[in-house]
């Protein structure tokens, strides 16, 4: 979210269209935080069986607030209250009701929303930035392997237990702008593809954890492709073997990724057929 936290409500003054199944005009209502700097939302959390949301704003540290169907407003904790280690948050994981990993410019916290504590992962526990943009889990393609990946402004760390981290791959630095795991049972694949501010790369899931290949490759021939090659979100359609990527540039479609990676399709010598740029 570029703005601000907003709600999406029916319009309960537009009859639905008989028998379209059409629920009407759709208000969206911005309210509980105005500010133009939220960057990112954790919803599904509980603290004393109440349903609560967290969100991260830029100069404001993490908001708790109650969910926002509940009108409920945000308290924030930052360093100028000394409730949490900054003021910017950049991303936030959901790992169970009551925790959650945060990415943010000094590290990345632990916080427990049991007691509200939290613990500081940074440069002395292996992470190679402590600026951390995003986090997200990645387990092997039979599930025997699980970890957690965190981008930073210097490329992705790995951590089985989000205590101590290593550097994946030493010979990229690149600034990490998303993650995207994808987890093929047919194909037995797991892949987690990797935007940055110099284009598209990823890592093989398995390699890394069952054959300690710590390689990132760079998608080449769909970066050339792009209208830019600053990317800001990746999303991947398992059924049609679709990876959609958003750039500065616009939202690019490219089919049948994973036959492009299996025949080592990536290099700068092939180029991307069938990418489709809007």
């Amino acid at each position: 979210l570029s703005s601000m936290i907003v709600k999406e409500l029916t319009n309960p003054n537009t009859a639905p269209d008989s028998g379209s199944g059409d629920p009407g005009t759709p208000i969206v209502e911005t309210k509980y935080i105005n500010d133009k700097n939220v960057r990112s939302i954790g919803y599904g959390f509980v603290i004393n069986g109440v349903a609560m949301t967290l969100a991260g704003v830029i100069g404001k540290g993490l908001g708790i607030g109650e969910d926002p169907s509940y009108s409920a407003e945000f308290d924030f904790r930052n360093q100028s209250n000394n409730l949490f280690p900054s003021h910017v948050v950049n991303d936030i994981l959901k790992l169970s009701p009551t925790k959650a990993f945060v990415s943010t410019n000094n590290g990345l916290v632990d916080f427990n929303l049991d007691d509200l504590s939290y613990k500081l992962r940074s440069t002395s526990h292996g992470l190679n930035n402590k600026k951390v943009i995003t986090c997200t889990q990645v387990s092997t393609s039979n599930n025997d392997q699980q970890g957690y990946i965190a981008g930073t402004e210097h490329g992705i760390n790995y951590s089985p237990t989000g205590e101590r981290w290593i550097n994946v791959d030493d010979t990229f630095d690149n600034v990490i702008t998303c993650l995207s795991r994808i987890q093929n049972s047919v194909g037995k694949q797991s892949l987690l593809f990797i935007g940055t501010s110099a284009g598209l790369y990823f890592l093989d899931i398995d390699s890394f954890l069952h054959d300690g290949v710590r390689k990132v490759n760079r998608l080449t021939s769909i970066s050339n492709a792009l209208p830019s090659t600053y990317i800001n979100a990746v999303a991947y359609n398992t059924e049609k073997d679709v990876l959609y990527v958003a750039t500065d540039g616009g939202l690019s479609v490219i089919p049948n990724i994973r036959e492009h990676i299996a025949s080592n399709n990536y290099s700068n010598s092939v180029k991307c057929t069938n990418c489709t740029n809007y």
